[in-house]
């Protein structure tokens, strides 16, 4: 198992002297990742610990960040969850950031550069200004990422916007667009790349198939979406 950070170790302590941190170790570590070790989001998860065991508290955290509200009145009102902290930084954001932002928030399971750009229109520099601000973080060389708390918040202000639909059929075309690409290129030497680069987009692809099946007018784009993820699907099947 991975190391607890000694803050996060503190914070939950200080909490509460319920539990056994070395016999807990595995449901403590769960919670860190799930709220990626905040130490604000420990602290208000640890608040629960007096009404709820370990277990719930992972339990409900892997599916809702709802759990995450303080019930200590006391504490400044922006500390108070996770979603107030995320709409403090919203609050502060410049016009464009929060433009960005809010777009970010169609993709599922991260994006690359290229990708970001086709749909928000913006490049490398604002998600680095993304970055700097905690709000994306870099997934690997050319990818980032949102955690997935900030994920939806992203999504909940994409859709107050009269845009959005906009925003989802760029998402999909983009997806139908490089669906089309790997298709055709596992019928030459490139197949284990391009069942490796279709892969690792399969949340994206899966969230741009949902919206499309609900969606007027863009049958073109599901069709093609759907057809060569369709085989993509059926060569993973086969080769697993």
């Amino acid at each position: 198992m991975g190391r607890i950070p000694e803050r996060i170790t503190c914070t939950w302590y200080v909490a509460s002297l319920r539990f056994d941190l070395r016999a807990n170790r595995a449901s403590v570590e769960a919670i860190c990742r799930h709220v990626d070790s905040l130490p604000l989001a420990l602290e208000l998860a640890a608040s629960w610990v007096h009404a709820l065991s370990l277990e719930a508290v992972e339990r409900s955290l892997a599916t809702e960040s709802d759990l995450l509200q303080a019930p200590r009145l006391d504490l400044p009102p922006r500390q108070r969850s996770i979603e107030h902290v995320l709409g403090a930084s919203w609050e502060i954001l410049p016009d464009d950031l929060r433009d960005t932002f809010a777009q970010l928030g169609v993709f599922h399971g991260g994006f690359t550069v290229t990708e970001a750009e086709a749909v928000t229109g913006e490049g490398v520099e604002r998600l680095l200004a993304l970055v700097d601000r905690s709000l994306v973080r870099v997934a690997q060389p050319g990818r980032f990422e949102l955690h997935e708390l900030a994920r939806r918040f992203a999504a909940q202000r994409l859709a107050e916007r009269p845009d959005r639909h906009d925003v989802a059929r760029r998402h999909l075309t983009v997806f139908a667009d490089l669906a089309e690409t790997c298709g055709r290129a596992v019928f030459g030497p490139d197949l284990v790349a391009a069942v490796a680069r279709l892969g690792a987009e399969q949340d994206n692809v899966r969230a741009a198939l949902q919206w499309a099946l609900s969606a007027p007018a863009i049958e073109h784009d599901l069709l093609r979406l759907l057809d060569h993820a369709a085989h993509h699907w059926r060569l993973t099947a086969a080769t697993a």
